[in-house]
C-alpha cells in the first residue's frame, strides 16, 4: 500500500514537473506580445496577470506543446485601452475572444496571423481597420466586429475590403452589424462558398442583394435596419434562392416588388421579418405552408388581397391594403381578378396606390363601374409591361377593355371571348403576336400596332396562356378569327406599324432597279441610233396667202438621199439671204422643219421656249447636246432642276432630230436627276413615315 502511494506521488511530481518545464517554453515572441498587450491596457489588473513568470502559466491563455500561444480568452473582462501593433506576432494563435470590453483605437491589422480561425473583436469601441486587416487570415471561420458604431466613422466609414474573399474562403460566419459599413454588399461575398451567417444591421448599406449570391448557402441572414438616406432595395427573387434559410431579416428597408412565389421553397424558414420596406402585390400562397415558420412581420408594406391563415405563434400585417381585415377571409371575385390582372402587369406604383379594399368601384384608376358593376377597364398609356391576364374573364360584367399604347406582350388570352357582355377590345400599339381567338362578331377588337401580329411565332407552339392545346398559326393574309371586328379589315395587324416601313422598303429598290434598267436601255438605244447619219434638215417656204395656188410651197429633199432634186438657184440666193435676216426678199418667213414634218402640222413654240433652245443663251440645246452639261450638274440638285425642266422641253419640240424618241430621252434625263436627287429625297420619305406613324400613334392614344 506504501508502495503503491509513493509511485502515485512520484508520478503527480513528474507531470507537474513537466507541466513546469512546458510553461517555462513560452515562445518569447509571445510572451513579449502579451506584454504589450498588459501595458496597453489601462486598467492591467483586470487580467489577473502576475507582474512576471512564464505568460502559458497566466490566467485567460492556453499554449500548445511548442509553447506558442494558441487560444486567448478575455471576453466580458472589462478591459480597457488599445491593442499593441505586436499582437499579429501571437503567428499560432487559434481562438481570439475579446468582445464585450472597452477597448477603443485603432485595430493593429491582423496581416500574418494564418492559424487564426475565429476572432470576437464585437461590443467594443473600436474607431479605425486598416485596409489589411484580412489579408493572410487563411483558416478564417469566424469573425465578427458587431457593435463598433464608431469604426472609421471619421473618414465616412470602410467597405469591405476585397482581401476577406481572397483570403479567407472557408469564412463560415461574418458579423459586421453596426460597425459603420457603407457602400453595397458586394460580390465577392460569392467566392464564400461555405458562408452560412452574414448579418450587416444597422449599417450605411445601399443598392440591391447582388445576383451573384443566387444559390447561395447562407442560413442567417441579417439586412435590416440600414441607418443611410438610401437603403437596400430591390426585388427578394435573389433572397428567395437560397434554400437553406433559417432566419431571415429585411426589415427597415427599401425593398419593392411582391413576395416571390419561390419562397416556397425556403423549408426550413423560421423566422421572417420584412415589415417597415415598400414590397406590394398578392403573398404567394406558399408562405403560409411554411412547415417551420414562426415568426412573420410584413408590417408597413404595400400588400394586396387575402390575409393569409398561419399558424405562426407571431404573425403581425398592420399598415397595409388587404381587402379583408381577418386572416383566411375571401376577396370579392371581382376584386381577386383584377388583383391577378395587376400581377400579370408586375404592379405599376399608378395602380397600386389606388387598387386597394374590397371595392373595385370606390376609386380604382382606370375602372369604371355602372350600379355597382364593373364595365369597363381603360388603362392605355400607362406603361404597362407583362401580359394579358386570362382572369379578366372572371369580371363577367365587363364590355369595354382599352389596353392601347403600352408595352404588353404574349398572345391575347382565349378567356376572354367568354365575356358575354364584351362589346370592345382595344390592344393596339403593344407587342402582342397571334393568333387571335375567335370573338363574337358583335366585339370590335382592334389589334393594330403590335408588330409581331400574324407574323412566325418565336414562342414555343406548346406554351398557350390559358393551358389549352395548342393552336396552328394562321398563314399570311388569312382572317383572324371565324368572329370578331378587327380595325384592319377583318385581318388582325393589317394596319400595323411596319406597313410604311415595308412598302418604303420594297417599293424604292424596286423602283430605283426599273429605273436604271430603264435608262441602261435608253442609253444603248441611243448610242445605236446615233450611228445612223440624220437627215438634213428641210427649209420649207410659206407663202404669204396659202389659198393662192400659184404660191404653193417648195420643199427640196436632203442631198444625196433619194428623190433628191437641186432648188433652183435663185431660191438658193433668197434664202441664203434670209439666213441672216430672217425673212426671204418676197417678205416671205423662213421657216426650219423636222424631217416628215407637213406644213401646219405643230405650232411654233413660244419665245420663251424658244430661248430655252438658244445656245447663247443657255447650256443646253437638243438631246444630246444638253445630256452632258445635265450630266456635269448633277452634283447639285438645284442646279440639275433648270436643266431638267430644259430638257424635258428641247425633248418635246426636236424629238426626232437627234435621239428620236422623247419618252427614252425623258427617262434618261429623270434617271440621271433621280441619282443627284436621291440624297436628299430618301431622308424626306423616311422622315415623311416616322412622321405618320407617330401621329397614328398619337391619334390611337387620343
Amino acid at each position: 500500500m506504501d508502495a503503491a502511494a509513493l509511485a502515485l506521488s512520484i508520478i503527480l511530481l513528474a507531470a507537474a514537473a513537466a507541466t513546469t518545464l512546458a510553461r517555462g517554453a513560452t515562445h518569447p515572441a509571445d510572451q513579449a506580445a502579451l506584454e504589450d498587450l498588459r501595458k496597453s491596457l489601462t486598467n492591467p489588473d483586470a487580467l489577473g496577470w502576475p507582474d512576471d513568470g512564464d505568460a502559458c502559466a497566466w490566467p485567460h491563455v492556453s499554449c500548445d506543446r511548442t509553447g506558442r500561444v494558441d487560444n486567448l480568452d478575455l471576453k466580458n473582462a472589462g478591459l480597457a485601452g488599445t491593442l499593441p501593433p505586436s499582437l499579429p506576432s501571437l503567428a499560432a494563435l487559434r481562438d481570439l475572444s475579446l468582445q464585450g470590453n472597452s477597448l477603443s483605437g485603432a485595430l493593429p491589422s491582423f496581416r500574418g496571423m494564418a492559424s487564426l480561425q475565429r476572432a470576437f473583436l464585437n461590443d467594443n469601441d473600436f474607431d479605425a481597420i486598416p485596409p489589411d486587416f484580412f489579408d493572410g487570415l487563411a483558416d478564417l471561420l469566424e469573425i465578427s466586429l458587431a457593435n463598433n458604431p464608431r469604426l472609421n466613422a471619421s473618414q465616412g466609414g470602410w467597405t469591405l475590403p476585397r482581401g476577406l474573399a481572397d483570403s479567407s474562403l472557408q469564412l463560415q460566419a461574418l458579423s459586421l452589424d453596426n460597425c459603420s459599413l457603407t457602400g453595397g454588399i458586394p460580390d465577392s461575398l460569392a467566392r464564400l462558398t461555405g458562408l452560412q451567417n452574414l448579418t450587416l444591421s444597422y449599417n450605411n448599406l445601399s443598392g440591391p442583394v447582388p445576383a451573384a449570391l443566387n444559390g447561395s448557402a447562407i442560413q442567417r441572414l441579417w439586412l435590416n435596419n440600414q441607418q443611410g438616406d438610401a437603403k437596400l432595395s430591390g426585388t427578394l427573387d435573389v433572397v428567395a434562392t437560397m434554400t437553406g434559410l433559417q432566419e431571415l431579416w429585411l426589415h427597415g428597408n427599401d425593398f419593392s416588388g411582391p413576395v416571390p412565389d419561390a419562397i416556397a421553397s425556403c423549408k426550413e424558414l423560421y423566422t421572417v421579418r420584412l415589415n417597415n420596406n415598400q414590397l406590394l402585390g398578392l403573398l404567394p400562397p406558399g408562405l403560409a405552408a411554411l412547415p417551420a415558420l414562426r415568426e412573420l412581420k410584413l408590417d408597413n408594406n404595400n400588400l394586396l388581397g387575402p390575409v393569409p391563415a398561419l399558424k405562426a405563434p407571431t404573425f403581425t400585417f398592420s399598415g397595409n391594403e388587404f381587402c379583408a381585415a381577418k386572416p383566411g377571409e375571401a376577396c370579392a371575385p371581382e376584386v381577386m381578378a383584377l388583383l391577378h390582372f395587376l400581377a400579370e402587369v408586375q404592379y405599376p406604383n399608378r395602380l397600386v396606390g389606388t387598387w386597394s379594399g374590397n371595392d373595385p368601384c370606390a376609386g380604382w384608376l382606370g375602372v369604371t363601374c355602372v350600379q355597382g358593376k364593373v364595365t369597363m377597364l381603360n388603362l392605355p398609356g400607362y406603361g404597362l409591361n407583362g401580359t394579358v391576364s386570362q382572369s379578366l374573364a372572371n369580371v363577367t360584367t365587363l364590355s369595354e377593355v382599352n389596353l392601347a399604347g403600352n408595352n404588353l406582350t404574349g398572345r391575347v388570352p382565349d378567356s376572354l371571348t367568354r365575356l358575354a357582355s364584351l362589346q370592345k377590345l382595344d390592344l393596339s400599339m403593344n407587342d402582342l403576336y397571334g393568333p387571335l381567338p375567335a370573338f363574337s362578331p358583335t366585339v370590335d377588337v382592334n389589334v393594330t400596332g403590335n408588330l409581331s401580329f400574324n407574323t412566325t411565332d418565336t414562342q414555343p407552339t406548346d406554351a398557350q396562356p390559358n393551358g389549352e392545346s395548342p393552336r396552328p398559326r394562321p398563314t399570311p393574309g388569312a382572317s383572324a378569327g371565324a368572329g370578331g371586328n378587327t380595325s384592319a379589315g377583318g385581318i388582325p395587324g393589317s394596319g400595323k406599324k411596319a406597313s410604311s416601313a415595308v412598302l418604303l422598303g420594297t417599293t424604292i429598290p424596286v423602283a430605283v432597279s426599273v429605273v436604271a434598267l430603264v435608262s441602261v436601255g435608253a442609253v444603248f438605244l441611243c448610242k445605236r441610233r446615233a450611228s445612223v447619219p440624220p437627215q438634213a434638215a428641210s427649209v420649207v417656204v410659206h407663202p404669204r396667202n396659202s389659198s393662192d395656188p400659184d404660191n404653193l410651197a417648195r420643199e427640196g429633199r436632203g442631198r444625196g438621199l433619194p428623190g433628191h432634186r437641186p432648188a433652183p438657184a435663185a431660191a438658193a440666193d433668197g434664202e441664203e439671204l434670209a439666213g441672216r435676216g430672217g425673212r426671204r426678199p418676197d417678205g416671205r418667213r423662213r421657216e426650219r422643219h423636222e424631217p416628215g414634218r407637213q406644213q401646219g402640222q405643230h405650232p411654233r413654240p413660244p419665245r420663251r421656249l424658244r430661248r430655252v433652245l438658244h445656245l447663247g443663251r443657255w447650256p443646253v440645246i437638243g438631246c444630246m447636246q444638253c445630256m452632258h452639261p445635265c450630266v456635269s450638274q448633277m452634283s447639285l440638285v438645284s442646279r440639275s432642276l433648270p436643266c431638267l425642266f430644259s430638257h424635258i422641253r428641247c425633248c418635246r419640240y426636236k424629238r426626232k432630230q437627234y435621239m428620236g424618241s422623247s419618252s427614252m430621252c425623258t427617262t434618261l434625263c429623270f434617271f440621271f436627276f433621280s441619282c443627284s436627287a436621291l440624297p436628299v429625297l430618301l431622308p424626306l420619305l423616311l422622315c415623311s413615315a416616322l412622321l405618320c406613324r407617330y401621329m397614328i400613334f398619337f391619334l390611337h392614344w387620343w
